[in-house]
């Protein structure tokens, strides 16, 4: 039996910032599906099973990073057409500049409160 499809995959290596993402996103969001992982290993693996909508993920984590799991995403004829939205605090001009050529959609940081607002109005429309 397949999985359910989700809207949303969250991927990031803090349990923290997993579970308040996760309050945030169903709070803003009625009735969003979410499925989350603790590394871009785990979080790959769950894209193929529930084949996500958007991506939500973070670049520093063990086993893949973030920008390996773009590159992975974007190689994956099942699930290459999902947005992908990096959310770090690690944004370096040039951390900035790969996730893009990886394939991500978009590129937030994680200290900035309002980019958490932003970030869930651009999950909002990919969803329409």
């Amino acid at each position: 039996m397949e999985a359910e499809r989700c809207d949303l995959l969250i991927v990031d290596d803090e349990p923290g910032i997993r579970t308040i993402l996760q309050v945030y996103f169903k709070r803003m969001i009625p009735g969003i599906r979410i499925q989350s992982a603790e590394d871009g290993q785990e979080g790959y693996r769950l894209s193929l099973e529930f084949r996500p909508r958007v991506i939500w993920t973070c670049i520093r984590m063990p086993r893949f990073n973030g920008l390996q799991l773009i590159k992975l995403i974007k190689k994956s004829r099942d699930i290459r057409d999902a947005k992908v939205i990096v959310f770090s605090g690690y944004g370096s001009k040039e951390v900035r500049e790969e996730a893009f050529e990886s394939g991500a959609d978009a590129f937030l940081d994680k200290f900035d409160c309002n980019q958490l607002e932003e970030g869930v109005k651009m999950v909002a429309n990919f969803l329409k």
